[in-house]
């Protein structure tokens, strides 16, 4: 199973230009729960690696069901957590991020976790909105 899990990853359309254009005007991280080389996987699938600086994951930080791992994947990058903005679609991403005082977008792909929405600081329902609601500071 472990083996085959990427192949049944599914992105949302269009994501990649997304991810792109995110990455030009910022620096990207992946923060996962799962293991680092399936996330390697399942980016390199799609092609999304080349944007991301880095990957934090299950075996190579902390799970993301605390603030622990957030503060940590900070500190390790020398970021300030105010400058910093999680983007996730569960509660696992949003709260924790929130405790750790980073801001988050929750992506709400089918419009089913209205309890998270006073968690975020943000909320879409398609990934594609996402650089639309960022401002870049300079």
């Amino acid at each position: 199973m472990f083996l085959k899990e990427a192949d049944f990853t599914m992105i949302e359309e269009g994501i990649n230009l997304s991810i792109a254009k995110l990455s030009h005007d910022y620096v990207l991280y992946c923060y996962t729960n799962w293991f680092y080389k399936q996330a390697l996987k399942k980016l390199d699938k799609y092609a999304l690696t080349e944007y991301f600086k880095g990957i934090y994951a299950y075996d190579n930080n902390y799970i993301k069901f605390t603030k622990v791992g957030f503060l940590v994947a900070t500190y390790k990058l020398g970021l300030k957590v105010e400058n910093v903005i999680h983007i996730g679609d569960s509660e696992v991403d949003i709260v924790p991020s929130r405790n750790a005082g980073i801001q988050s977008i929750l992506v709400d792909y089918d419009g089913k976790k209205q309890e998270l929405y006073d968690k975020a600081t943000a909320v879409v329902t398609e990934f594609r909105d996402i650089p639309m609601i960022l401002k870049k500071k300079m």
